[in-house]
């Protein structure tokens, strides 16, 4: 076991199993879809009214984890987790850092809201990157970067019902010039003080995207890594999870996440295996600051 912190989109680690895993469910479609992933668990809405100000909560747990993998990360089934949450939102522009969601950083911009709907401009990184720092065997292969992508996001609130679709291309940084679109609907249910949550997710990836990471081509190709052409990606998951309050400043937490991978990306030569189904179970404790 070892000891790890993930903060945003980032995981500062001693142990790259969990950080495969996490790239790889960015990839597949990673259940959790920015706010969607707190609003299902609190309960929220537009109807409550947010107003402007912040939020955050330091969390500590385990997380245990299966699933396809990519070279070089450790075999460790179960990790030491910290996890930081925070957001801030001033006159429609708001910023997140959500460990528990697809994209960990985003800033934003509330551009209007409904009865039922909101809809925001987004901006942040969201595919993790895959070096030889991270994963040594795979020395041999160009380093593949953090890109930085931008979009809309619309979240639909009905009842305990919570839907987002999101829709983001590549700026500025000029790797794969790719996009993503996703679809997460969510149903909470109150159970005395606890918050019962289900949520089931699709994601897509063009092909631009998965080829400049998981593609392998003909100037970086040996006898172990063969030249490999990626096509778009889509991939599902679902999740349920539980969320107690103790009393006022102490959160558990806790979810269980079946993922299931596109094998365009389970069948690239950087995988360890061509598995294409994972999961996922955590329960952390969350001071509420």
């Amino acid at each position: 076991m070892s000891i790890q912190f993930r903060v945003v989109n980032m995981i500062i680690t001693l142990n790259k199993s969990l950080l495969g895993f996490l790239f790889m469910t960015l990839f597949s479609c990673q259940l959790l879809a920015g706010e969607i992933s707190r609003d299902i668990r609190a309960g929220t809405g537009p109807e409550f009214g947010q107003e402007d100000g912040g939020y955050a909560d330091l969390g500590f747990g385990f997380v245990t984890l299966s699933g396809p993998k990519i070279k070089g990360t450790q075999s460790d089934d179960i990790d030491f987790t910290i996890n930081l949450n925070m957001g801030y939102q001033w006159k429609g522009y708001f910023v997140e850092a959500l460990t528990d969601s697809q994209h960990g950083l985003v800033f934003g911009y509330n551009a209007l809201n409904t009865t039922n709907w909101t809809f925001d401009w987004v901006l942040g990184p969201e595919n993790n990157e895959i070096t030889q720092e991270l994963y040594d065997e795979l020395a041999p292969l160009r380093d593949r970067y953090v890109d930085l992508t931008a979009g809309i996001r619309a979240t639909g609130y009905f009842g305990h019902t919570i839907v987002q679709l999101q829709l983001r291309h590549e700026i500025i940084t000029d790797l794969h010039n790719g996009y993503s679109a996703f679809v997460t609907a969510g149903r909470s249910w109150q159970i005395r003080n606890a918050n019962l949550h289900a949520l089931i997710s699709y994601r897509h990836l063009s092909a631009s995207a998965v080829n400049y990471y998981f593609g392998v081509n003909n100037n970086e190709a040996n006898v172990e890594f063969t030249q490999y052409t990626a096509s778009a990606a889509d991939s599902f998951s679902s999740e349920i999870g539980l969320t107690y309050p103790i009393n006022e400043t102490w959160i558990v937490r806790s979810k269980l996440a079946a993922i299931r991978v596109d094998k365009d990306i389970s069948d690239s030569p950087l995988m360890r295996s061509h598995e294409r189904n994972s999961l996922l179970s955590s329960v952390t404790l969350n001071y509420v600051f």
